[in-house]
């Protein structure tokens, strides 16, 4: 399914940065996330911005697996489990992690956006977002 596919690529990209070119990130974001999830984002994306260019941080993310919980019309909420790989060039170390998160999707204009962020951490909300 399209839709697939376009979550996960907006995922594996707005999740992944590179110090030395935060704004390429910065603009995804404007193009693949709407509503709520674009307000969840740059809350947390504020500490990223801050604390990447010191550590001269790089993450990837890349979608490991995914299954579709609910696709009705043009909304879709969408399971993932992903792998991020950070490194630091300030230390020269790597660390890789999993976990789970949910997105909830719609399709605006013929593509599909990403409209709400679940990372399963016991609370939804984000302080200055409304759901």
């Amino acid at each position: 399914m399209l839709f697939r596919s376009q979550v996960e690529t907006a995922v594996n990209t707005v999740f992944s940065y590179n110090y030395t070119n935060m704004q390429k990130t910065e603009t995804a974001v404007q193009r693949l996330l709407t509503g709520n999830a674009l307000c969840q984002y740059n809350v947390l994306y504020k500490v990223v911005q801050q604390q990447a260019p010191s550590q001269k941080l790089v993450l990837t993310t890349s979608v490991q697996a995914k299954g579709v919980e609910m696709l009705q019309g043009d909304t879709a909420r969408v399971l993932l489990l992903v792998q991020q790989t950070d490194t630091r060039a300030t230390t020269n170390q790597t660390s890789t992690s999993q976990s789970m998160i949910a997105v909830n999707a719609v399709k605006q204009g013929g593509a599909w956006k990403i409209s709400g962020i679940d990372t399963f951490n016991g609370d939804n909300s984000t302080p200055g977002c409304h759901s």
